[in-house]
C-alpha cells in the first residue's frame, strides 16, 4: 500500500486565530496521519489561510477523517482539499 500527500487549505474563523489553529493541527490528526508542513498563505485584505501538508496511508476514508479532524478545531471555519498526490 502506498502513501498520499494531502495538501489542505484551512480557513480560520478570524485572522487572529491562525496561531491557535497551527498549534492544534498536529494534536487532532487521526492515527496514521503525519504532519509534513504547515505554512501561512495570504489570500488578500490582510487575511491568510493555512496550507497544511499531511502524509497518510493510501486507504479508503482516511482523507475524510483528516478533513473532519481539522474541521473539529473550534477556530476553523472551513477546510478544503487543495490536492492529493500519491507519493
Amino acid at each position: 500500500m502506498g502513501e498520499v500527500l494531502l495538501v489542505l487549505k484551512v480557513y480560520p474563523n478570524e485572522p487572529d486565530d491562525l496561531e491557535k489553529v497551527k498549534e492544534k493541527v498536529p494534536k487532532v490528526l487521526p492515527e496514521g496521519a503525519e504532519l509534513v508542513e504547515i505554512r501561512e498563505e495570504p489570500i488578500g485584505f490582510g487575511f491568510s489561510v493555512l496550507l497544511v501538508g499531511i502524509k497518510v496511508p493510501d486507504e479508503g476514508g482516511i482523507q475524510n477523517k483528516v478533513e473532519e479532524a481539522l474541521s473539529s478545531i473550534e477556530e476553523v471555519d472551513s477546510v478544503e482539499v487543495e490536492r492529493a498526490t500519491l507519493i
